[in-house]
């Protein structure tokens, strides 16, 4: 089964935003890859604990949940972790947020 896609032309403005939108996103990633690379982690260690931390309190970090916020597929799931390089520990870790200031995972 296929769905339809209904077609819709932007306007100038549409686009104009748009554009705007995507290089404000731009923008802060490379900025929070900037200032994650002064911390030693890599960024797929930074995105993992960032999705971990970010998590609803009730929800679990399990396997799916995580590819889901991550945007993996879970057959790239350990492909993954192995480029992360995490070690699954209880310890706190300790996450970059914006400004070089420091929040700690305690899940």
């Amino acid at each position: 089964m296929s769905k339809k896609t209904q077609s819709y032309e932007l306007q100038e403005g549409e686009y104009l935003a748009l554009a705007e939108f995507r290089y404000q996103i731009r923008t802060f990633l490379r900025h929070t890859e900037s200032e994650v690379a002064n911390t030693g982690l890599n960024p797929q260690q930074y995105q993992l604990l960032l999705a971990i931390k970010g998590l609803p309190k009730r929800q679990e970090a399990t396997i799916t949940v995580l590819a889901e916020r991550l945007q993996l597929t879970t057959t790239a799931w350990s492909n993954w972790l192995t480029g992360a390089r995490i070690k699954v520990s209880s310890a706190a870790t300790a996450l970059p947020t914006i400004g070089a200031t420091s929040l700690f995972v305690n899940r």
